[in-house]
């Protein structure tokens, strides 16, 4: 909402974060197509929109080229992917992903997060919705399409065995996401309180 400059900077900022890994990759493409997506179904002004988003996009074709020229030349090939969609040695089972999801629900609730995603879950419910409204919502599309992504991928790739590459990494994911999340729930909370202190107008008669 911030014009054409900002578009800029963000697109900027994602083609940074896509060149840290693999995950940031994703999480840049997946914050990009949440920023379109929610841009488009938000502003009024037609007119403006295809030269925002030409903008936003070819700003963030030039970030993304060094990435791109890395994955292309000098990215080495991976030796620890399985494809189990095609593999019949270690195919994606049903149960493997049944696995994913009870971890995913295991992990938000134990111990070593300290009640961090119950605390974050409540500030959403006291923020009686603020946290959706049109202006936020690109935050949890991007939060939901990445968390499922991650899952896909833990489902898919079966070359290492589930349990412990989910004990090992999923933990790091999860915390690289509560800046996020924290952001998230603090706005929501925030417009739920000036809302509050906002007096009513009385009709005049």
């Amino acid at each position: 909402t911030g014009g054409r400059g900002w578009l800029t900077v963000m697109a900027l900022m994602l083609g940074a974060l896509a060149f840290t890994k693999s995950e940031g990759t994703l999480l840049a493409l997946l914050t990009a197509f949440a920023a379109v997506l929610c841009r488009a179904l938000q502003t009024a002004d037609r007119q403006t929109l295809p030269r925002e988003a030409l903008v936003f996009i070819s700003s963030l074709a030039l970030a993304l080229l060094p990435t791109i020229i890395f994955q292309i030349f000098f990215a080495p090939n991976s030796h620890t992917f399985i494809n189990g969609l095609t593999s019949t040695l270690k195919p994606a089972s049903l149960e493997r992903l049944r696995v994913v999801l009870y971890f995913w629900g295991i992990e938000l609730l134990s111990g070593k997060w300290n009640g961090f995603w119950l605390l974050s879950l409540a500030g959403l419910i006291l923020g009686r919705g603020k946290c959706l409204r049109p202006a936020l919502r690109m935050i949890p599309l991007t939060l939901l399409l990445y968390c499922l992504a991650v899952a896909g991928v833990y489902w898919i790739n079966t070359f290492f065995e589930i349990g412990w590459w989910l004990a090992n990494t999923l933990n790091r994911i999860l915390f690289a996401l509560t800046p996020a999340v924290i952001f998230w729930v603090f706005l929501g909370l925030e417009n739920s309180a000036s809302a509050d202190k906002i007096p009513a107008v009385k009709p005049r008669r």
